[in-house]
């Protein structure tokens, strides 16, 4: 066995601080004071060896969940990390996940190889989101699934809770729920601060080496005139701000002095932009680390390397760990009044339901079900003044009205920029601002769609030519400059890849059950042997469904015509040789998951005899591809199945021809026995956390099988 002191030195090419290494030895408690000029990102090195080289590795949870305060910076923690998995040898076996990250910041699929050990960085209102099962900025489809992942197995560590009181208390409330309903695997929450949990953020800025220096609100121009007074030559200079604007003003007092290198970051610039200027700060820190302890002649030329002043925003600071030798902050605003927003129970079970809000489908618009997405989960991650979109300047062909084609790519993460929800719609006032509206399949004004809802993380678009941001100062509506450096965007294009082999119904099938029995056997969770066996069956019959018609039309429609024959003498197959999209008859919205649960409810139901809870296992088949779940709306309007239509079955998983006869009745919502009940008995049973877990395995299962990866072992 490895040990820890070897490991982290390894790793990072220094010895472990005490507190780490007593952290290696005894895990991570509750409270973790570190002490100042130590750093905080050590304890995941700590958390990692006890994971990897413990005496107990099934005591530690499998993925480290690191929540910055809300804006914080991620690129140093992230940058860090993959760095010290590249040194260990690791960086295959354990993932790294940078939530809503520029391209490259992740490696490794923490998803689909939930069974490795994973490394999950980002801000704790995207990482709350996902505990709340309505993780930001990813589609509805994918919350089950990070639900289970955040709260299964999963280490939280909240880095200055002080910043994050609101989301704090209610990641306190999802500790205490998955205490008293139990979880999968083990859970953990460790508050990690340099200060006390309890006071105000004051000292959740960098350390200088002297006083800092507090500065009052507004007069700016004094304040750029303090640094520029204090600032020592050949060392780093920390300016920790309030608010953007503050900052933004600072700098450009500061810029025009050709003696010193300033450089400005907050939250409000996209990936570009901020990944050079934490590039230039953190050389600059390098510069001064080494400038304090090398010889006269190195540390002059060290010094001439750190000359820089640093101005911040106090959001940003709170992610960064810099050397300074002059610190000026400005006074923190006062506390907010009143206390945060606490999740109840109720409005906690209810979100276990992800089914669409009644006006986000026309579709499903007349029915009364209730459902979590009447749960607004904002209040209880609102620690900031407000949650921020995503805006993204591109150039496009224009379509009607200067809109973009419904179909072009949507521009990567690092060119777009977060900013405050109610500045991104103060913005579309002064200049067309676009929206996805996913219904209607569409880009659409902001200004001109009164049905217009604002979701934390949307991306919207701006023609790079309208302007609204200023590539050194960050997004700046008084700009009227075209933004530089902007992405073209062009329609999708569906790629076809190599050719691959069709694949039967029976064949797929039995690989997804045994890669749902690999998972489970690796995991080892805490759940039944029931359950256990209700979840293998589930991924045997998830796929039941598209022996039906519809489905076997459209997908052999996709074959070449040289092999249309011999493709539809084959049926029923589950993967076609190609990626095209599939058209179904009538144009319905056709989900095969929804006749799978049919088919083993009617002429398939001797299937459901190898599970000892069906209803988990009819529940687990429903709800493989996150879309039908809880409820199930109108079916014979959305899914394309009349109550009473017969259809012929071919012979499938072991059994002869059959015949199915549609029944909903099961899914009116004033039956005596409902669908929902159901699922509501499930939930009661099991409890959320467990349900979205044995609900992630079949998913990842189905993944891992589709995608021809090896057994878990």
């Amino acid at each position: 066995m490895q040990d820890f002191e070897s490991f982290y030195e390894r790793a990072t090419g220094r010895p472990p601080h005490g507190y780490e290494a007593r952290i290696a030895r005894e895990g991570l408690p509750d409270v973790v004071r570190a002490p100042a000029g130590t750093g905080k990102t050590g304890v995941i090195l700590a958390w990692l060896w006890r994971r990897l080289h413990g005496e107990d590795p099934a005591l530690t949870p499998r993925r480290l969940v690191y929540a910055l305060p809300p804006r914080a910076a991620l690129d140093q923690v992230a940058g860090s990390v993959r760095t010290w998995l590249a040194n260990l040898g690791l960086t295959e076996r354990v993932a790294l996940h940078v939530v809503l990250g520029d391209r490259g910041a992740s490696a490794g699929d923490w998803r689909e190889n939930m069974h490795r050990p994973a490394i999950v960085v980002g801000t704790v209102d995207t990482l709350v989101s996902k505990a709340l099962n309505r993780g930001f900025g990813i589609a509805p489809a994918m919350y089950p699934i990070d639900f289970a992942l955040v709260t299964n197995g999963a280490q939280w560590v909240v880095v200055e809770p002080a910043l994050c009181p609101a989301t704090t208390a209610t990641l306190r409330q999802v500790a205490g729920w998955a205490g008293q309903w139990g979880t999968a695997e083990p859970f953990g929450l460790t508050f990690l601060s340099s200060a006390p949990v309890a006071p105000p953020p004051a000292a959740a800025v960098p350390a200088a080496a002297g006083d800092p220096v507090t500065w009052g609100a507004g007069d700016y121009a004094a304040l750029a005139q303090a640094v520029r007074d204090r600032h020592q030559a050949g060392t780093m200079t920390l300016v920790v701000l309030n608010s953007v604007s503050g900052a933004q003003e600072v700098y450009r007092r500061l810029r025009c002095d050709e003696r010193v290198s300033v450089t400005l970051l907050h939250s409000q610039f996209r990936g570009v932009e901020r990944t050079a200027r934490l590039a230039e700060i953190l050389t600059s820190a390098s510069a001064a680390s080494a400038s304090a302890s090398a010889a006269s002649a190195a540390a002059s030329a060290s010094a001439s390397a750190a000359d820089r002043i640093v101005i911040l925003t106090r959001d940003v600071a709170s992610g960064l760990d810099l050397p300074s030798a002059v610190l000026v902050t400005q006074t923190p605003p006062a506390p907010a009044a009143g206390g945060s927003p606490v999740i109840g129970a109720a409005d906690f079970s209810a979100l276990f339901d992800t089914s669409p809000a009644l006006s986000d489908s026309p579709a499903l618009s007349d029915s009364p079900a209730p459902s979590g997405a009447d749960v607004d989960v904002a209040r209880y991650v609102t620690d900031a003044d407000d949650l921020d979109v995503e805006i993204a300047w591109a150039t496009w062909a224009h379509g009607q009205d200067g809109a973009p084609d419904a179909e072009v790519r949507h521009p990567a993460a690092e060119f777009r920029c977060r900013v405050p929800a109610a500045e991104a719609v103060k913005l579309a006032e002064s200049r067309p601002v676009w929206r996805l509206d996913h219904a209607a399949r569409e880009w659409r004004r902001v200004t001109r769609d009164p049905d217009w809802r604002l979701r934390p993380y949307e991306l919207l678009l701006i023609d790079a030519s309208d302007g609204g941001y200023d590539q050194e100062a960050g997004f700046d509506p008084s700009s009227p400059h075209p933004v530089q450096v902007a992405p073209e965007l062009a329609v999708a294009v569906t790629e076809s890849g190599p050719p691959r082999k069709w694949q039967s119904l029976d064949e797929h099938s039995t690989r997804v059950r045994d890669q749902t029995a690999a998972l489970l056997a690796v995991l080892k969770p805490a759940i039944s042997p029931r359950a256990v066996r209700a979840a293998v069956t589930a991924g045997y019959l998830h796929d039941a469904g598209k022996a039906h018609a519809t489905w076997q039309d459209a997908l052999c429609a996709l074959a070449e015509e040289s092999d249309a024959d011999a493709i539809a003498a084959g049926r029923p197959w589950a993967k076609s040789g190609t990626n095209g999209p599939l058209e179904f008859a009538g144009g319905v919205w056709f989900r095969h998951e929804f006749a799978s649960l049919l088919l083993i409810d009617g002429p398939l139901r001797q299937l459901l005899a190898g599970s000892p809870d069906p209803d988990l296992t009819r529940y687990l088949v429903l709800a493989h591809h996150g879309l039908l779940r809880v409820q199930v709306r109108d079916p014979a309007k959305t899914l394309g199945l009349e109550q009473g239509a017969t259809v012929d079955i071919p012979p499938m998983l072991g059994l002869p021809p059959t015949t199915l006869t549609v029944d909903l009745a099961q899914f009116d919502s004033v039956g005596p026995a409902t669908w929902t009940d159901t699922v509501r008995a499930l939930h009661d049973r099991y409890g959320p956390f467990v349900l979205a877990y044995t609900e992630a395995v079949v998913r990842v299962a189905d993944w891992r099988a589709s995608g021809g990866r090896e057994l878990a072992g």
